[in-house]
């Protein structure tokens, strides 16, 4: 028996879910696979740790400063061409690195990584919220543990592959690895439902009774009758015209591009974009500069390696109970992020109390978990703060804070150890951004209510208006 139309969209709901989980396996590898090349990068092209921190997060920020166009261009082109295109742009970047040896070089292929990341993650996302309406910020989070599985596996390969074949072989072969991208870019579908009614729409053809005119005055009257209608449109255009300028419709045009216009609707959003924004200063910042952390406390290279992977593990465990809470408690909502950024805040903290390999380890294990965790909220926050139909808007500008957060998390990271030789400072840093986000999360929570507590009141004022007259 074949399946229906809802379970056949939902079957290939996980195939997009499988999809978003292996991209997410290889991105987060090649990020922590460049953390291991810091060194050998700052020797090759002999500049400072703050701008190879600089160029390493363009591969996954600048890339993203587009995603508020990515959003405007996929509604033109289908989201498989548009991730595509990204793949081959992720792919020739990674391969194109391996041959570099100039800054600017680099630069360039960091930036095609970003800009086909961003069009891939932003194809994939909302192609998987199509797919799964109701339970999206579940289904989104399983897709999330690929990034601390990617995390976990590559940095013991990488390292292994980095004695055999030096730093250019090893990253020529995770361009190999890149190619994988174009699978995740292929699969993507928009459920059949949609199209069905996208199909129906256009089939669709109005019939307008028309009455039959038996006499002469009939057919005066309805020739005098269609004359005062375009009159009378044409003088309501006129007027539109009047009081709308050209320029209006020129700065909603601008507003829909960049993503603006759902701020306007939904102005609270743009306080949730700010914990995004410290959420990737504090994760870019803990990915870079966890192996060379370790290594500046004696921590052997291979040692420090399997930190990441111990990082990776905690992600992975992070992610899974996040998923597993957020099926059982969905009310909950920005709440939770906001108790385990604070958390978290006290873990970076207690990376001054020890030096031991032990303790690092479990610190590791700890940071993993916490910082994967938050991570959830960057798009599940959309689909909190915005309804159904904005959600591909509110995903762009979500996007952008994401890529600024990068930005300013590598180099300022990169800038912290370079004035102060210590990386422990770097690490006091980012427990600061992770209480900024605790404040700034209560902060929308707080907001929230209030607006639906307002709301409430007033459907209840006119409620009982309504029954007075009655």
């Amino acid at each position: 028996m074949g399946l229906s139309h809802e379970e056949y969209s939902l079957h290939w709901g996980f195939v997009v879910l499988a999809a978003k989980f292996c991209h997410w396996a290889i991105m987060t590898g090649l990020l922590k696979s460049f953390s291991i090349f810091i060194p050998h990068l700052v020797k090759l092209m002999g500049t400072s740790y703050a701008i190879i921190g600089l160029v390493c997060c363009m591969a996954d920020s600048l890339g993203c400063l587009a995603a508020p166009v990515a959003s405007f261009i996929s509604n033109r082109i289908s989201p498989r061409l548009l991730g595509a295109v990204g793949a081959i742009l992720c792919s020739g970047g990674v391969i194109g690195a391996s041959f570099c040896t100039s800054i600017i070089h680099f630069g360039i292929c960091m930036v095609a990584i970003g800009v086909g990341n961003v069009f891939l993650v932003f194809t994939l996302t909302t192609n998987l919220h199509e797919h799964f309406p109701v339970k999206f910020d579940v289904i989104n989070t399983i897709s999330l543990v690929g990034s601390p599985c990617g995390a976990f596996i590559t940095p013991v390969i990488t390292e292994n592959l980095l004695e055999i074949y030096g730093l250019s072989g090893t990253i020529l072969i995770l361009g190999g690895f890149s190619l994988n991208f174009m699978i995740s870019a292929l699969v993507l579908r928009p459920p059949r439902s949609r199209r069905r009614r996208k199909k129906k729409s256009d089939q669709e053809i109005e019939y307008i009774p028309v009455q039959k005119l038996d006499r002469d005055t009939d057919r005066g009257e309805a020739v005098d009758e269609a004359n005062d209608l375009r009159e009378t449109s044409t003088q309501s255009d006129t007027g539109d015209i009047q009081i709308k300028p050209k320029t209006t419709s020129l700065i909603t045009h601008i507003l829909d591009i960049t993503n603006l216009s759902v701020l306007r609707r939904v102005p609270i959003f743009a306080l949730l974009l700010f914990p995004n924004f410290l959420m990737m200063i504090v994760w870019m910042g803990w990915t870079l500069f966890l192996v060379p952390h370790a290594e500046s406390l004696g921590i052997s290279q291979a040692q420090a390696a399997y930190l990441a992977m111990l990082g990776g593990i905690g992600g992975i465990t992070g992610l899974i109970c996040t998923s597993v809470f957020l099926m059982f408690y969905p009310r909950v909502g920005l709440r939770l992020p906001a108790v385990t950024s604070l958390i978290g805040s006290i873990v970076f903290f207690l990376d001054l109390a020890s030096s031991q390999y032990v303790f690092q380890a479990i610190h590791a294990f700890l940071v993993g978990f916490l910082v994967y965790h938050t991570s959830v909220y960057i798009v599940v926050g959309v689909k909190y703060a915005l309804p159904d139909e904005d959600f591909a808007m509110g995903l762009g500008l979500a996007l952008f804070a994401y890529a600024v957060g990068n930005i300013v998390g590598g180099m300022g990271s990169g800038l912290i150890y370079d004035l102060t030789q210590d990386y422990k400072l770097v690490f006091v840093a980012l427990g600061v951004a992770e209480v900024l986000i605790s404040f700034t999360y209560i902060c929308f929570v707080i907001a929230q209510n209030y607006q639906r507590k307002k709301k409430e009141a007033l459907a209840m004022e006119e409620a009982n208006v309504a029954g007075h007259k009655l």
